[in-house]
C-alpha cells in the first residue's frame, strides 16, 4: 500500500493544474487512487468536480460516498467534456487495439489534457506502451522509478493549428545548379548529422556548391569523422555573429536543428529544416516538468515558422501534421552501398554468431536496457553468441552480464562499416526513431535485423521480409525473434538477401534526385512568392555611371530614372566624378551620390577630399567597391562600359541582381578596355553580371563576338520622352539661326569618333561648289578649339555655327532641314531617333546604331563610312528634291513608332521580375494625370485567330490619343498568349488586358466602363477593325460639338470595305439625332457609335442570373429616350467582318438561350415605340 501511495504522489507532480474545474478518472483498478488524486489536487485547486468512468472489469463496490459527482460507463458518458482526464493504470491491462480506442475516446471528451501512466515492465505486460503509440496527438513524455518500478507518463493535448505552406514539387525543365548552405548544430557523431554530410557529399558530386557553417570556437565546421568530403566553403562563426551574414550567396539554406529556425526565418533565402525525429517532436524533452508549458509553446513557435519542412519518414511526417498541422516533404534516409556492403572475402564463423548493438548508451530512447535484458535471458537459457557494441562512449552497466561485450568506442566510419561486415545480427530496441540508420546500414552490410517498432523503421523495414520487428515491444517477443535468427540459417539468409535488395533501392546514386527535386521546388516556390511580394515592395536600385555630362547615355539615364514609378523603386544614382549638366535633373527625382567630389566649400573640406581621393586610389577593385557601395541594394546597374562596370561587378552585395548596360559596339571600339588592368579582367567583370543590356542589336552582336557570351545578353532600346521633345521643340530659339537658308544640323560630343573634322572638310567642299546652306553643330568636348580653328582657317564662319552644348537641342532640330550623323562608330544614336521624331530627314554614315534605327536605309539615307560617300550623299539630298522629300516623309513615319512608356516598362520589368500583364502599367510613373481621349474597347471570347487584324489597324492609326482596353470573357484559346506578346511590343498606345469569368458581352461592357480612362468609349468587336484615320476623325467630330451635355457621343459609318457602307445613310456631312430617330433620317444598318464614358457608367446593362446575352439596343434606346443625341457623321470609320461564329449569325439561337433578356428587350422596345418616338427634352 505504501509503495502505491508513493508512486501516485510522484505521478501527481506531473499534472498541470491551471484552470482545472472538472476531472475525469478513467478506471478504478486501484481503490485508493481516486482519494489520493482528490487530496493532491484540492491542495492547489478550488471548486473542482470529480467524475469516474468505469471500464470493463472495474468493481463499483466500495467506492467512497461523495468522492465523485457522477459515475459514467462507456455507454453513458455521452457528449460530456472534462478539463483533465486521468488514466492511471488501465492501459496496462489492455492490448494495443483496445487501449488505442480508449485513448481516442477520452481525448475526444477532454478539453485541456489527458494524463496517462503505464508501467514500463517488459516481462509482464501484454503490450509495452511507448511514445510511438501516441504520435497522432500532441504528446509529452516523462518517466520515473519508484520502489523498483519504472513508470511512463504521457500527457496528451488538443492539437493546435498553425500556418501551413503548400509543398507541391515544381521542377525547372532544366535542373539548376544550386548553392546550398548547411547550418550544422554541432560536430557530434549522430545518425542525423551523418546523413546531413552524406547528402552534402552527393549533392556536391552532382555539381551543387556546398557551404557548411557552424557557430562555435572550432577551427573548422566539418568534423574529422566525415570522410571523402570537403565543402566548397567551411565557415565557423562566433556567438555574436549571425548565420545570414555568411549565407547571402546561397540559393537555399538547410537547417540542421529546429532551434535555428527562429534566426533563419526572416531572410530572403528559402530555408528548409529536415526533421529526422528529434526527441522534442516526440515529447521526450528531458526537462523538469515545471517548464513543460514554456517548452511546449517554444516548440509550437519553432514549427510554425515560415520555413519549409521535410521529414525522414512517413511516421515523422504524420507527427508534424498531427501536432503542428504542418505539411512536409518526405525525404527518407539513403545509404551509400559503395561504403556499406557485405563481406565477400571471408566466411563468417557460423558456430558462434555475432550480435551487434550500435548507438549512444546515454540515450535512453535507444532502448539498450531492453536489448541487454533480452540477451541476458537468451544466454541464461543456453544460447551462445558474441556481442559487439559500436558506441560513442563506453556504457555504464549497473548489473554484471553473463557474457562479454567487445566495445568499439568512437571509431571512424570506415571502421564502423567493417564492424558491420563482421557481424551477423543487429539488435535495435529503440523506443522511437524517425528513419533509423543502423538497421539500414546493417542491411547494406549483409546483417540480419531484429528491431522494435519504433515508428520510423517501417519506412524501409517490413516484418518477416527484411527484418523481424517486435510490434508489442515486449522482452518475450524480442527474445523470441533473436532466438529464431540464432537457430534458423534459412530465415536469417532470407532477411539478409531481402535487406540487401532494400539497401540497393535506397542508395544515394539514384535516391539523391529526390532531394534535388525538393530543393529545386523550394527555390522555385520561394522565387514565385518573392515575385508576388515584390510587386508591393520597393525595389532598391543603384545606378553607377562615370559622370552626368552631356552624352546620350547620361540623357537616357535621366529619362529612365525620371519615369520609373517611385512608389515601386527606391533609386540612387552614383557617379564616379561629380561633374555633368544633368546632376540637377537627377537630384530632382532620385537620390544622388558621388565618389570623387570636385568642389569644396572650405580649405578644410578640400584637404579632406584630397585625403579621401588618395585613400580610394590605394584600394583593390573589391575593396574600392566595398568602400563606395555602403548600402544593400536589390538591383545594381553599371550604366556605362567604363569603371562603373568594375565597381558593380565587385559589389559587396553578393545577392543583388547585377545589370550592365552596353551602349556601343565593343567589337569595333573597345577603347574602354584601357580602364581595366586587362581585357581578361574586363571579361571577368562582365561574367559576374546577371544581365547584359545592349541598346541595339549591333551592340549585342559586338558584345557576343568579343566576350563569347550569349545567354544573358538582350536588347532594350533607349527610352525617349516624345512629349517632352515635342514641347521643347516649340520653345523660342536661344541663339538665332538662319530662317532663309537650308539648315543642316549635327549634334553630339566633340570627340574624334563623331567625325566632325571630316564633316567640316565636306562642308568646305560643298561651299566651294556653290551650295547655299548653313551648318549648325551643337555640342561640347575636347575638339572644340580644333574645330573652331578649322572654321577660322578656312573662312567658314559665315556658313558654320558651332553653338556648343544646348539644354534644349530640340528647338534647333525642329528649325533644321537635314540631320547629319558623321560618326566613325555609333551605337543606338539617341539624337538620330530624336531627329526622326521631329520629322527631320537623316543621313548617316554606316554605323551599327543608325543602320538599325533607319532599318538599313528605309527611313533615312545610309552611306558608306568614309568621307567621300558622306560628301556624295549630302550633295545628293541638296540637289535632288524628290529624294529629299522621300526621306522627309519616311522620317515622319519612323518617328511615330517610338514609345516612351513601353520602353520604360520593359526596363522596369528587368528590375522587378515577373510583373503580371495587367499590372505592368504600374511600373511607369505618369507625370501628372494624363488622360486619353478615346477608349477602344474590345470584348472577346475565343477570337485569338482573328484579333491580329484589329491590332494591326490600331497600330496604323494616324492619332494615338487612345487606349485599347480588352476584356477577355473567359477564352480558352491562345488569346492570353497573344496579348502577352503584344504588350511587350513597342506601341504608341496603352494596352490593357483583363481576363474575367465568362459572362457575356453586356457584362464585359459594364466592366469595361469601370476601367476605361478615355472620355469616349468606342466598342470595336474582336472580328472587326478600324480604318487608319478612325480615331482622328472621331476626335475631330466630337470637338465640333458645342453643347456636349446634350449629346451621347458621335458615330461614323460601318463598312464592308473603305468605300462600301453597311445600310443606308443621309446626304451631307453630319446630322444630330437620337438612336430612336435614326430610321426616319435614313440612318440605317449597323453604325460605329462612340459614347461618352460618363453616360455608359450611368446607363448599365441589366445582368440577369444564368443568362449571358442582352442586346446593346436596350441601353442605346434608353439613352435616346432620355433625350441624348448622337452626332452622326458621314464617313466610314469601322470595317465589319460578319464571321460564322459571331452573334449576328446566331441571333435566334442566342435569343432562345437567353429568354429573360430577350423578353426585357421586347418590353423596352414596345415602350419606346408606343410613345411614337417621343423623347424626353
Amino acid at each position: 500500500m505504501l509503495a502505491e501511495v508513493k508512486m501516485y504522489l510522484e505521478m501527481f507532480k506531473y499534472i498541470e493544474v491551471k484552470n482545472i474545474k472538472t476531472v475525469l478518472q478513467v478506471g478504478n483498478k486501484d481503490k485508493i487512487f481516486g482519494s489520493l488524486l482528490r487530496l493532491a489536487l484540492d491542495k492547489q485547486l478550488y471548486d473542482v468536480s470529480y467524475y469516474l468512468l468505469l471500464l470493463d472489469g472495474d468493481d463499483i463496490n466500495d467506492i467512497p460516498q461523495g468522492l465523485y459527482e457522477k459515475i459514467y460507463t462507456l455507454d453513458t458518458i455521452g457528449k460530456n467534456t472534462f478539463d483533465l482526464s486521468v488514466i492511471p493504470q488501465a492501459l496496462d491491462f489492455l492490448d494495443q487495439q483496445q487501449g488505442s480506442a480508449l485513448v481516442k475516446l477520452i481525448h475526444k471528451h477532454t478539453l485541456q489534457q489527458v494524463f496517462i501512466m503505464t508501467t514500463d515492465s517488459y516481462l509482464q505486460q501484454r503490450f509495452n506502451w511507448t511514445i510511438v503509440d501516441f504520435q497522432s496527438y500532441e504528446v509529452f513524455y516523462y518517466y520515473f522509478d519508484c520502489e523498483g518500478k519504472s513508470k511512463n507518463i504521457f500527457k496528451l493535448y488538443p492539437t493546435k493549428n498553425v500556418s501551413e505552406i503548400s509543398l507541391q514539387i515544381q521542377l525547372n525543365p532544366i535542373p539548376t545548379r544550386l548553392h546550398i548552405g548547411f547550418v550544422v548544430p554541432d560536430k557530434n557523431l549522430t545518425g542525423g548529422l551523418k546523413m546531413f554530410y552524406e547528402q552534402m557529399k552527393y549533392l556536391q558530386k552532382r555539381d551543387h556548391k556546398i557551404t557548411v557553417i557552424l557557430r562555435g570556437t572550432e577551427e573548422k565546421a566539418t568534423p574529422d569523422w566525415v570522410e571523402n568530403f570537403k565543402p566548397d566553403h567551411d565557415i565557423v562563426i562566433s556567438n555574436a555573429e549571425t548565420y545570414l551574414k555568411y549565407l547571402t550567396h546561397c540559393d537555399v539554406i538547410f537547417a540542421g536543428f529546429f532551434s535555428q529556425l527562429g534566426e533563419l526565418e526572416n531572410c530572403d533565402i528559402p530555408v528548409m529544416y529536415w526533421e529526422q525525429g528529434s526527441e522534442s517532436i516526440y515529447g521526450d524533452i528531458y526537462l523538469d516538468y515545471k517548464n513543460e508549458s514554456t517548452y511546449r509553446q517554444y516548440l509550437t513557435d519553432m514549427y510554425s515558422k515560415n520555413i519549409y519542412l521535410a521529414s525522414d519518414s512517413t511516421f515523422v511526417h504524420d507527427i508534424l501534421k498531427a501536432k503542428y498541422n504542418r505539411e512536409s516533404y518526405i525525404l527518407p534516409n539513403l545509404i551509400d552501398t559503395t561504403f556499406y556492403y557485405p563481406d565477400q572475402a571471408s566466411e563468417k564463423n557460423r558456430n558462434q554468431l555475432t550480435i551487434l548493438l550500435v548507438g549512444n548508451p546515454h540515450l535512453r530512447f535507444k532502448g539498450f536496457g531492453k536489448a541487454l535484458t533480452a540477451l541476458r535471458q537468451l544466454w541464461l537459457e543456453g544460447q551462445r553468441f558474441k556481442v559487439k557494441w559500436a558506441c560513442q562512449v563506453e556504457p555504464i552497466i549497473s548489473s554484471e552480464l553473463p557474457f562479454e561485450i567487445e566495445y568499439y568506442i568512437n571509431i571512424s566510419q570506415s571502421e564502423l562499416s567493417q564492424v558491420y561486415r563482421e557481424s551477423d545480427i543487429l539488435l535495435s530496441c529503440s523506443i522511437y526513431e524517425g528513419c533509423p540508420m543502423p538497421p539500414l546500414e546493417a542491411m547494406a552490410s549483409g546483417v540480419a535485423i531484429v528491431a522494435t517498432d519504433c515508428g520510423g523503421i517501417n519506412q524501409y523495414a517490413k516484418h518477416e521480409y527484411n527484418a523481424l520487428i517486435s510490434s508489442n515491444r515486449t522482452i518475450e517477443e524480442i527474445t523470441n525473434y533473436v532466438r529464431q535468427l540464432l537457430n534458423n540459417d534459412n530465415l536469417r539468409n532470407k532477411l539478409i538477401e531481402n535487406g540487401l535488395a532494400t539497401a540497393r533501392d535506397l542508395n544515394y546514386e539514384t535516391g539523391i534526385e529526390r532531394l534535388e527535386e525538393i530543393l529545386q521546388s523550394i527555390v522555385n516556390a520561394h522565387q514565385l512568392e518573392w515575385k508576388k511580394e515584390s510587386l508591393n515592395k520597393k525595389t532598391k536600385i543603384l545606378f553607377v555611371i562615370g559622370t552626368l555630362g552631356g552624352g546620350g547615355a547620361e540623357k537616357v539615364l535621366v529619362n529612365l530614372v525620371k519615369y520609373l514609378n517611385k512608389e515601386l523603386f527606391d533609386i540612387t544614382v552614383l557617379t564616379m566624378i561629380d561633374l555633368g549638366i544633368y546632376i540637377d535633373a537627377i537630384k530632382e527625382v532620385v537620390n544622388y551620390q558621388t565618389i570623387y567630389k570636385t568642389v569644396a566649400s572650405s580649405q578644410e573640406e578640400l584637404l579632406n577630399i584630397q585625403k579621401r581621393h588618395q585613400f580610394l586610389n590605394t584600394l583593390t577593385p573589391a575593396a574600392f567597391s566595398a568602400e563606395v557601395i555602403d548600402e544593400v541594394y536589390d538591383v545594381e546597374v553599371a550604366f556605362l562600359e567604363d569603371l562603373s562596370t568594375r565597381i558593380v561587378a565587385n559589389s559587396p552585395n553578393k545577392y543583388s541582381k547585377k545589370i550592365a548596360w552596353v551602349h556601343t559596339d565593343l567589337m569595333t571600339d573597345n577603347s574602354v578596355a584601357t580602364l581595366f588592368n586587362s581585357e581578361e579582367e574586363q571579361k571577368e567583370c562582365y561574367e559576374k553580371f546577371d544581365h547584359i543590356v545592349c541598346v541595339s542589336e549591333s551592340a549585342k552582336q559586338g558584345f557576343v563576338k568579343r566576350f563569347n557570351e550569349f545567354g544573358k545578353v538582350q536588347v532594350l532600346y533607349n527610352p525617349i520622352d516624345v512629349d517632352d521633345i515635342m514641347k521643347k521643340a516649340k520653345l523660342p530659339l536661344e541663339t538665332e539661326i538662319s530662317k532663309d537658308k537650308f539648315i543642316i544640323i549635327s549634334i553630339g560630343r566633340l570627340v574624334p569618333q563623331k567625325g566632325y573634322e571630316r564633316l567640316l572638310r565636306i562642308h568646305k567642299r560643298l561651299m566651294a561648289e556653290g551650295y547655299d546652306y548653313e551648318l549648325v553643330i551643337l555640342g561640347d568636348g575636347p575638339l572644340k578649339e580644333t574645330l573652331n580653328q578649322y572654321i577660322v582657317d578656312h573662312e567658314l564662319g559665315d556658313s558654320t555655327r558651332l553653338l556648343g552644348f544646348k539644354d534644349n537641342p530640340y528647338v534647333y532640330l525642329s528649325h533644321s532641314d537635314l540631320f547629319v550623323c558623321s560618326s566613325y562608330v555609333e551605337g543606338y544614336s539617341l539624337v538620330v531617333a530624336e531627329a526622326l521624331m521631329l520629322g527631320v530627314p537623316v543621313i548617316s554614315t554606316l554605323c551599327a546604331g543608325p543602320d538599325e534605327l533607319l532599318e538599313q536605309g528605309n527611313y533615312g539615307m545610309l552611306v558608306e563610312n568614309n568621307e567621300q560617300a558622306l560628301y556624295e550623299g549630302i550633295k545628293l539630298l541638296l540637289s535632288h528634291v524628290i529624294k529629299f522629300e522621300h526621306y522627309k516623309k519616311q522620317a515622319v513615319i519612323r518617328g511615330k513608332q517610338f514609345n516612351l512608356k513601353q520602353s520604360i516598362i520593359k526596363m522596369a520589368g528587368l528590375f522587378k521580375d515577373s510583373v503580371p500583364l495587367n499590372q505592368q502599367e504600374k511600373l511607369f510613373y505618369h507625370q501628372g494625370k494624363k488622360e486619353v481621349k478615346v477608349t477602344v474597347f474590345t470584348p472577346t471570347y475565343n477570337r485569338g485567330y482573328c484579333l491580329e487584324t484589329l491590332y494591326k489597324s490600331l497600330q496604323n492609326q494616324t492619332s494615338h490619343d487612345f487606349e485599347w482596353l480588352v476584356i477577355d470573357d473567359g477564352s480558352t484559346d491562345k488569346t492570353h498568349d497573344l496579348f502577352e506578346q503584344w504588350m511587350q511590343e513597342d506601341n504608341a498606345f496603352v494596352m490593357t488586358y483583363v481576363k474575367v469569368k465568362n459572362g457575356g458581352k453586356h457584362r464585359a461592357i459594364n466592366k469595361g466602363t469601370e476601367l476605361a480612362k478615355g472620355e469616349l468609349f468606342f466598342i470595336v468587336d474582336s472580328d472587326d477593325y478600324l480604318v487608319d484615320n478612325s480615331i482622328e476623325r472621331i476626335i475631330y467630330w466630337e470637338s465640333t460639338i458645342l453643347e456636349k451635355e446634350k449629346f451621347a457621343g458621335v458615330s461614323g459609318n460601318r463598312g464592308f470595305t473603305n468605300e462600301i457602307i453597311i445600310g443606308d445613310t443621309f446626304e451631307g456631312d453630319f446630322i444630330d439625332a437620337t438612336s430612336l430617330e435614326r430610321d426616319t433620317l435614313n440612318i440605317k444598318g449597323d453604325k460605329a457609335e462612340v459614347f461618352y464614358t460618363r453616360l455608359l457608367k450611368q446607363y448599365k446593362f441589366p445582368e440577369i442570373e444564368g443568362e449571358n446575352f442582352i442586346t446593346e439596343a436596350v441601353v442605346w434606346f434608353q439613352i435616346a429616350f432620355d433625350g441624348y443625341k448622337i452626332r452622326w457623321f458621314n464617313e466610314i470609320t469601322y470595317i465589319c467582318e460578319y464571321l460564322e461564329d459571331g452573334l449576328t449569325h446566331h441571333a435566334i439561337e442566342v435569343a432562345m438561350k437567353n429568354p429573360k433578356g430577350y423578353q426585357l428587350a421586347n418590353e423596352l422596345f414596345q415602350k419606346f415605340y408606343n410613345e411614337e418616338h417621343t423623347v424626353k427634352k
